[in-house]
Formats: C-alpha cells, sequence, structure tokens
C-alpha cells in the first residue's frame, strides 16, 4: 500500500547556491563569510612564517655552525629547502588565489562583476557594503530566511 502523501514530508532540492568549492567564483559569499575567510589566510600565514622564524631558521643557524659554516646534514637541507620553497612561494600563492575568488563571491552578493575586486580602494568600499538581499545576477540570497510560510499559513484577503 502506498504511503499517504503529505505536503509537509515534501523535502525541497538543494538550491542552486550552495558552495561547491572554495576556489570556483560561482555564487555569493556574505561579509561574515569572507572576513572569517581572509582571517583564516592570516592566520595560516602567521603560523608558517613563525614556524620558519622560530623553528626552521635556529635549527638551520645549528646545523651550520656545527658543520663550520655549511650544512652537513643532506636530510635537513633537503627539507629546509622544500619548507622555505613552501613557505614563500606556494603558501602565499594559494592564499592569493583563494583570497580573489573568495573576494570575487563577495562582489557578486553586492551583484558587481568579481573584477571589481582588482580595484584597491572601491573592492574595500564595497566589502563593508551589505549584499543585495534576494536573488540578484549572481544567485541566490546565502542568508536563510528566519521563517517559512506554507500556502494555507498565509492570510486571507477580505
Amino acid at each position: 500500500m502506498a504511503k499517504a502523501q503529505n505536503i509537509y514530508d515534501y523535502k525541497p532540492p538543494k538550491s542552486g547556491n550552495d558552495e561547491v568549492s572554495y576556489f570556483l567564483t560561482k555564487g555569493r559569499i556574505r561579509r561574515k563569510a569572507f572576513f572569517l575567510r581572509l582571517l583564516l589566510i592570516i592566520v595560516l600565514l602567521v603560523i608558517s612564517n613563525s614556524v620558519m622564524k622560530f623553528y626552521a631558521m635556529p635549527q638551520y643557524q645549528h646545523w651550520s655552525d656545527i658543520g663550520g659554516g655549511e650544512v652537513r646534514n643532506q636530510i635537513f637541507l633537503t627539507t629546509y629547502r622544500i619548507f622555505v620553497v613552501f613557505n614563500n612561494i606556494i603558501l602565499p600563492a594559494i592564499c592569493g588565489l583563494f583570497l580573489l575568488v573568495q573576494g570575487a563571491k563577495r562582489m557578486h552578493d553586492i551583484n558587481k562583476s568579481g573584477w571589481y575586486f582588482l580595484f584597491p580602494v572601491y573592492d574595500l568600499f564595497m566589502l563593508l557594503a551589505p549584499g543585495t538581499v534576494g536573488q540578484n545576477d549572481y544567485g541566490i540570497d546565502p542568508k536563510p530566511q528566519k521563517l517559512v510560510k506554507y500556502f494555507d499559513e498565509l492570510e486571507k484577503k477580505k
């Protein structure tokens, strides 16, 4: 016997604005999400540079002093060089790309092209601007609705 269908059991499909990737410019993000992601980038870079300054550099100098001016421990030297390349080139490039994509999504939230993020003064002003309420050219509003009314809960017109 078939189960009776009830309108309140209906599960709507996911919206088309769900974030599918942090490295794709599709969709919109709110100010809070953008600034939290910016904070994440800053924390990652600070931790990486702190490890470099307070651990890797002193270790390099220690091994250099033991070897009479050059590091003779090849495993340490190779690991150190890989970390230097990662810390100075790879991590900042990934963080920069991530920031550009998130900035484009933030521009989408105020119904502007993501390219506006490349204008230094304009983007700072626009990052602080509130997002477009409701749907715009770049997707639906990322702010969830607090109250959903069903058709039978609407007020009747007299």
